[in-house]
């Protein structure tokens, strides 16, 4: 009987009725030794009959009595259940537990009825007269068998599918759905990681479920959940045929929604459809009104969700269905941007459908500098063979040679270079691609930008130059490199404000040695106003030495005074001095 996940769950139903349920909260201080008592007497099971009995408890010495009687193992617990069936009932349980034993399947409650009315006497014959008459004798019969708090429970909230329906529809089970819904169950209650019953329903694919649901009047467009309706739930897992209950029974195909979601990366049905490459799940849409060209959700539309994915079929159907090519917004601005990313035949047929190459907009700016950061050489060489501005700029990166670089694509960046593109462009925060590579620290990619013609005092960027990005981070190569090929050591500029507080500030001694040597001032200008203060203030004990013996001013003030001040600011928050 021993199941691990079964154990945990039970625990978990304790813990949320000890917590929620008013008759047992009163207990708090005891709620510890009543988990405990309930969760390894009879292995949890029947674990709501025993908070039943707990309930009755009106003082501690009355739940003190009903902990001590709780039963001792399984055994003792379904005894004791079988012990209180109502004298009138013990034929009727008897028989009813000895069809299920025996049968070689579960049985429906219908197939219940008519065994039933079987007589196993000689000769054994159908007694029509025995025969049940509604299926609800057979849950009076239930009831007499210790479940008669299903009523009152039947919509209790807690746990992952909040209500008992949603769960018995997550799995399913078609009796327990109807059982529950005859007893009250709300079919439209809200909650749980599902939202509500058809949701969760509609989202495993249960038909008879669903179409069960819907005839108890579930609210077909009842919002809420992961997916926020049936329809869209349905559309992710690819249900057809529950995609087709939903429509006739009145789901919008164009919903709207009141509340954000942050589940909720795609803008409705069709957009989930398109992005999972349910192709008759799009058609189906489209025949019912979805609007092609509706605007919502993280990619904006469906052309740009079936781009982005890779599904030619449907983006060739949603073009047919008037899909507009060149629709703004979304996360990669545009459908050719989103297929730029990794679709090449995608990226032709739209091309071949007029999309514009150029528009901008999106995480990458346009489609050239997407296909650069992501790698694919062929879509690259078809852009730029169809007419892409080689040298536009905007995007994550600033532009196609630096989202190239950034991603370390040197074919592309090859490529690029050979076709044009303007070394020294200014683009993200690193400025241009010289800072860019320094920052990184590729010595062979420096080599080849300065080859190319990268001016190496390019001001720009979050570090100013070349030299001060080699600096704080370290690369000595690229440091020394930079200055043979005459970079000026004092160029001021950038977070640091020059390349002698950037590697002071960031603790890199040989760097400094370096800048020293070759020489470099220690010039008033930058976060921590001179190189000697910005060690001083970041404790490099060496660093300080070593501008201390090169003649550097220990009285000049900065942005923390004198270097002996800027010492402090080691041992004090920064706000603070």
């Amino acid at each position: 009987m021993e199941n691990p996940e079964i154990d945990r769950d039970i625990v978990n139903f304790v813990s949320d009725q000890l917590q929620n349920d008013t008759k047992l909260r009163r207990w708090n201080t005891r709620h510890a030794e009543i988990q405990e008592q309930l969760t390894q007497k009879a292995q949890g099971v029947y674990v709501q009959c025993q908070l039943t009995e707990i309930k009755r408890a009106l003082n501690r010495n009355q739940l003190d009595r009903f902990l001590h009687a709780l039963p001792r193992d399984l055994d003792e617990t379904y005894e004791r259940i079988l012990s209180s069936i109502d004298e009138a009932y013990v034929h009727d349980v008897r028989r009813i537990l000895t069809l299920l034993c025996f049968s070689t399947r579960p049985l429906t409650i219908d197939e219940l009825l008519d065994a039933h009315a079987v007589d196993l006497g000689a000769p054994p014959h159908l007694d029509r007269e025995g025969r049940l008459l509604e299926q609800n004798d057979i849950i009076d019969i239930s009831v007499a068998t210790k479940l008669e708090n299903l009523s009152e429970t039947v919509n209790a909230e807690g746990g992952w599918n909040c209500h008992a329906l949603q769960a018995a529809s997550a799995r399913g089970h078609v009796e327990i759905v109807q059982t529950l819904l005859d007893h009250g169950a709300d079919v439209n209650a809200q909650g749980g990681f599902y939202g509500n019953a058809l949701q969760t329903a509609s989202s495993y694919g249960h038909e008879v479920v669903v179409q069960m649901l819907l005839d108890h009047g579930a609210d077909v467009n009842a919002q809420g959940g992961r997916f926020r309706n049936a329809l869209e739930a349905a559309s992710f897992e690819g249900h057809e045929k529950v995609i087709e209950m939903l429509l006739s029974h009145g789901a919008e195909v164009n919903a709207k929604y009141t509340n954000s979601n942050p589940f909720a990366w795609y803008g409705n049905a069709l957009h989930i459809a398109s992005a999972e490459g349910y192709v008759g799940i799009v058609q189906k849409l489209l025949e019912k009104g979805a609007e092609v060209n509706a605007q919502e959700g993280r990619f904006a539309n469906a052309l740009q969700v079936a781009s982005a994915s890779g599904y030619v079929e449907i983006v060739q159907m949603l073009l047919d269905k008037g899909a507009d090519i060149n629709a703004q917004g979304g996360e990669y601005g545009n459908a050719l941007q989103a297929a730029s990313v990794k679709n090449v035949e995608i990226v032709q047929m739209l091309l071949e459908k007029g999309a514009d190459i150029n528009a901008q907009g999106g995480r990458y700016g346009n489609a050239l500098q997407a296909a650069s950061a992501s790698g694919y050489v062929e879509i690259v060489q078809m852009l730029l063979d169809k007419g892409a501005d080689i040298n536009s700029q905007g995007g994550e990166y600033g532009n196609a040679l630096q989202a190239a670089f950034i991603r370390e694509n040197y074919e592309i960046v090859q490529i690029l270079l050979e076709k044009g593109a303007d070394i020294n462009a200014p683009g993200s925060i690193h400025g241009n691609a010289l800072q860019a590579a320094s920052i990184r620290g590729n010595v062979e990619v420096v080599q080849m930008l300065l080859k190319k013609g990268a001016d190496i005092n390019a001001q720009g960027g979050k570090y100013g130059n070349a030299l001060q990005a080699a600096s704080i981070r370290g690369n000595v190569e690229i440091v020394q490199m930079l200055l043979e090929k005459g970079a000026d050591i004092n160029a001021q500029g950038g977070e640091y404000g020059n390349a002698l507080q950037a590697a002071s500030a960031s603790g890199y001694i040989e760097i400094v040695q370096t800048l020293l040597e070759k020489g470099a001032d220690n010039a008033q200008n930058g976060r921590h106003g001179n190189a000697l203060q910005a060690a001083s203030a970041r404790g490099h004990v060496e660093i300080v030495q070593t501008l201390l013996e090169k003649g550097a001013d220990n009285a000049q003030d900065g942005r923390h005074g004198n270097a002996l001040q800027s010492t402090l600011t080691k041992q004090v928050p920064e706000n603070y001095v």
